[in-house]
């Protein structure tokens, strides 16, 4: 894990290595966040840490489906303390029209969307005095 303090309390964002994730990073060090984010580990995520390295921004290579490795982030993250917030925007899509999609497919979609936010949500929690958890989701969702 790497990076430093904020000012307005310690947020867990999940996916914050690219797309609306990384919007939200932005935003939420901008406002003065100690952000945490969990993200596979990879050039996207190495990127980021290099690019918020000055920032109150900690990263933890980790997939959210692993409750071990989200617990451990999770716990280094809140050092003892309390979280404010999570926001869970790590998700996987799939691109396979329906007549074609495979049960692994389909288990594999849910794993990371579905189990994988309610494992980090759980992790979280023990952590959280009325800090809130927002579940980002897709139109795929509708």
């Amino acid at each position: 894990m790497t990076g430093s303090q904020g000012s307005w309390g310690t947020l867990v964002l999940t996916g914050g290595a690219s797309g609306i994730g990384r919007g939200i990073l932005g935003l939420a060090v901008d406002a003065g966040y100690r952000v945490g984010v969990i993200d596979l580990p990879g050039e996207a995520l190495d990127a980021l840490a290099s690019e918020f390295a000055e920032a109150a921004v900690v990263t933890s290579g980790a997939d959210i489906t692993d409750e071990a490795a989200v617990e451990a982030a999770i716990a280094g993250f809140a050092k003892g303390g309390e979280l404010c917030g999570v926001v869970n925007c790590a998700g996987v899509g799939q691109n396979t029209p329906f007549a074609e999609t495979t049960a692994d497919q389909l288990r594999k979609v849910l794993d990371v969307n579905v189990v994988g936010s309610f494992i980090v949500a759980k992790a979280a929690a023990p952590f959280l005095n009325n800090g809130a958890i927002v579940n980002i989701t897709s139109v795929s969702g509708i």
